[in-house]
């Protein structure tokens, strides 16, 4: 799967820590982003990529990384008991340059033991698994995972559904540690509940419930261009354009709220009925979403259920 064209090294000449900005009363699955590099080989359908980046498939890497202890000591007292996310503009595996970055900043991060470095991927990781497992216990490995649909159609260069859950089930075993695992971006279509409770039962069934930290929702949000592109293709289009859009924040199309709310309360239901005590994270969403779902803050980030 690997892929080595494409990717170049230049020095970054601003900041590379930030914090995530959305949009007034949203919270976001992470508070903090690190942006060590840009771009993504796989280059799914759906990504905001496509409209933020001239070429997306282009990985630029920073070649002066090392300022980032830096950052890291003069914001530690900010980003003490914080997420700050390192797949916000890229895959964090993948492709092998980067993974080798990850390892080289691995050893800056392992000296800021209360902040969490989160590593998002839709990579197949059983090449590496041995050296993954033993990355700092602050560096929190999450697994990007969808419905076998969504993955044949919009995600064709990543790692299958079923790949990734084996990736990540042998990495519980290598090192004990916990993972994440993040639905972002859900497409509705007519079988996509069933599609999702197959796939959650394979988590459940493979991978034990205290290794799981948090299990993460996102719905999808189709910048204009993203929009247009996939009016074009017709694959894609049949599967996404199922349901109905309205437009959102930054001319986004989004599914209207009600019709989120009822997805999320059929998806959650099922999570929290499989993992009891699993939180809840949501990706892009308004504040107010987790009380009407009768989910009360643990974190951060995170969300429980609130009981009856």
């Amino acid at each position: 799967m690997e892929r080595f064209s494409n990717v170049i090294e230049r020095e970054n000449p601003g900041c590379f820590i930030r914090e995530f900005s959305s949009f007034p009363g949203f919270i976001n699955g992470c508070s903090y982003r690190l942006d060590f590099a840009e771009g993504c080989q796989f280059n799914c359908k759906y990504c905001f990529l496509n409209d933020y980046l001239e070429s997306p498939g282009k990985i630029l890497l920073y070649s002066n990384y090392e300022k980032i202890n830096g950052e890291l000591k003069e914001k530690y007292e900010i980003l003490k008991g914080k997420t700050v996310s390192l797949g916000v503009l890229n895959d964090s595996f993948f492709p092998l340059q980067i993974r080798e970055r990850i390892f080289k900043l691995s050893q800056i991060f392992k000296r800021y033991p209360e902040i969490t470095f989160e590593l998002r991927t839709k990579a197949d990781l059983k090449d590496d698994l041995n050296r993954i497992a033993e990355l700092p216990d602050n560096c929190s490995i999450v697994f990007s995972m969808n419905t076998p649909e969504i993955n044949k159609k919009m995600e064709k260069g990543t790692a299958g559904i079923f790949e990734r859950i084996n990736s990540a089930e042998n990495l519980v075993k290598l090192s004990q540690r916990k993972i994440g695992i993040v639905f972002d971006p859900i497409i509705y279509y007519p079988e996509f509940l069933n599609d999702f409770i197959k796939v959650i039962d394979s988590i459940k069934n493979h991978i034990p419930e205290e290794k799981i930290y948090f299990i993460g929702l996102g719905f999808l949000r189709l910048m204009p261009e993203t929009y247009k592109k996939i009016l074009d293709d017709e694959e894609a289009s049949d599967l996404v354009f199922s349901s109905r859009f309205i437009r959102g924040n930054k001319d986004k199309a989004v599914y209207p709220m009600a019709f989120r709310l009822k997805i999320y309360y059929r998806v959650i239901d099922k999570i929290l009925n499989l993992f009891k005590k699993v939180n809840i994270r949501f990706y892009m969403e308004y504040e107010y979403v987790p009380e009407i779902l009768n989910l009360k803050k643990v974190s951060q980030e995170d969300f429980t259920y609130a009981g009856n």
